[in-house]
């Protein structure tokens, strides 16, 4: 992430859909993180914060398809501070 606050600390978070159709309906947020630990990023003083985040869908079969799309928020407050387009995903290996 960049051109942020500098020196603060941010969450990414994930809701699906299971309706297929490019329209992000559902709210079921999720902090993304080093698999089901949830991990804030925190920028350097520049605003820029990197990090390496997972979810296992190890669980979901092959094939399986959702929308999804994702959100920054501030680890602080929560208040959304950036929002991404709505996306169709397939579960592969």
């Amino acid at each position: 992430m960049r051109d942020l606050a500098p020196n603060h600390s941010y969450s990414r978070q994930r809701a699906t859909d299971s309706n297929v159709n490019d329209d992000c309906t559902r709210t079921n947020w999720l902090t993304l993180g080093q698999g089901l630990v949830p991990q804030a990023i925190t920028t350097d003083p520049t605003g820029t914060g990197r990090a390496d985040l997972f979810r296992s869908l190890a669980a979901t079969a092959l094939g399986t398809q959702f929308d999804i799309h994702f959100r920054v928020i501030d680890a602080v407050t929560s208040a959304v501070v950036l929002e991404s387009a709505c996306y169709q995903f397939t579960v592969s290996q």
